[in-house]
């Protein structure tokens, strides 16, 4: 591992350190968590149907998307480059009963340790923008069989004012920047052609990412339906938007 993927490895083990000797059962409750963020419901559909595919959960964390996949049918591989997440997301798997589908490792995403074309299909949730995008998306490539299709969500960084307020700004359920991530850029969906041909983006979150400072859910769903006109209307808004998904076909 380089010395990025060690700076990235020790924040997130510090980060997981609490969970990896909690008692407390990590249970995962799939529609209220893809409720939370209409991003997520999204991405998810945009998988369609994974029931007996292979799927590779890619930066996975905690494990909390890896739950997901696996409660929808699919066999799971999942890695990250933290042991202290690898050792809570296997918790979690059992936790929730889904650990006889799920396989877990610990591997950098710009080396990946699986064969080539292993995986009907790869997800990633907030993982684009921490790794070195080139070295990713060819190993993705690689791993992906012929016909898969790739779904990430992440952080958009074209909006300088949100960028401001990520760095400085106090708000509910902060998360602290690690060394190597920065959010993603439309720029970036220059790299990721170079390997997938077909990228495809949506954003979301206008002025419903409010929702992350006031945690009011009628309010939230007023303003994502503002949104939507918004961003029907004025395409150029885009750019402002909190979040990104991104789907690219093998």
């Amino acid at each position: 591992m380089t010395e990025r993927h060690l700076d990235e490895q020790r924040f997130f083990d510090e980060y997981a350190e609490a969970m990896a000797h909690s008692s407390k059962p990590l249970l995962i409750d799939p529609e209220g968590f893809l409720k939370e963020e209409t991003f997520r419901s999204y991405a998810f559909e945009a998988l369609g149907d994974i029931g007996g595919k292979q799927g590779l959960d890619c930066g996975c964390g905690s494990g909390e998307t890896t739950v997901l996949l696996a409660a929808r049918g699919a066999t799971v591989t999942a890695f990250d480059v933290s042991s202290q997440q690898v050792r809570v997301a296997v918790r979690r798997a059992a936790d929730n009963g889904v650990q006889h589908g799920i396989r877990l490792c610990l591997a950098a995403a710009e080396s990946l340790p699986f064969p080539d074309s292993s995986f009907d299909f790869a997800f990633g949730a907030s993982v684009l923008h921490h790794v070195e995008l080139r070295g990713f998306s060819r190993e993705l490539r690689r791993v992906l069989r012929p016909g898969a299709r790739a779904v990430f969500w992440d952080p958009l960084g074209e909006n300088r004012f949100l960028e401001f307020a990520r760095k400085h700004l106090p708000y509910p359920d902060k998360f602290g920047q690690s060394p190597g991530e920065r959010p993603l850029r439309y720029s970036d969906m220059t790299i990721l052609r170079e390997s997938f041909p077909i990228v495809r983006v949506r954003e979301f979150e206008l002025l419903s990412m409010v929702y992350r400072a006031v945690r009011c859910r009628p309010l939230f769903s007023t303003l994502e339906m503002i949104d939507d006109w918004l961003l029907g209307r004025f395409p150029s808004l885009k750019k402002y938007c909190r979040y990104v998904v991104t789907c690219v076909d093998r």
